[in-house]
């Protein structure tokens, strides 16, 4: 009976979790530019321009693992200052990931990072399994500055 009770409440925690995150920064690796932040949990957001290709938001959570088998398509929403932005990503080996592959979606995670940078804290949620996390946004608009500038 322990182990459920220890199992649910940690279900609980870990889904709505709002654990403190680490300020914004940015790395670049091998020609590709990173910005992103990690909280307690080990739950992040990363906004990435490869060397070639298009740019890309990946969101991370250890719940990931068991809960989204690869190749499905879920939607994050975003909730900051400026309001609410939905993107419809895939699951792939424990990440949500949205491509930049048109001028749609281009515009709508440059609008995205504009939000970000211009917010002190971002919740970003998946409705289908109530997964949530808030994340702060300190040092955001610096670390994302002219990063999708670079991606094709």
């Amino acid at each position: 009976m322990k182990r459920v009770l220890s199992a649910v409440a940690f279900l609980v925690c870990a889904s709505a979790a709002s654990a403190d995150s680490k300020p914004w920064d940015r790395a670049e690796q091998n020609g590709a530019i990173y910005a992103g932040t990690i909280d307690d949990w080990k739950q992040s957001v990363e906004i990435f321009c490869p060397v070639t290709g298009n740019a890309e938001l990946v969101v991370q959570s250890p719940q990931f693992r068991v809960s989204m088998p690869n190749e499905h398509h879920y939607t994050l929403t975003f909730v900051t200052a400026s309001g609410r932005t939905d993107l419809v990503a895939i699951s792939k080996d424990a990440e949500l990931r949205y491509e930049a592959a048109d001028i749609n979606a281009k515009l709508a995670l440059q609008r995205l990072v504009q939000d970000i940078g211009n917010s002190k804290t971002i919740t970003v949620a998946v409705q289908t399994f109530g997964w949530k996390s808030t994340f702060t946004a300190e040092g955001a608009a610096d670390a994302m500055k002219g990063l999708l500038d670079r991606c094709s």
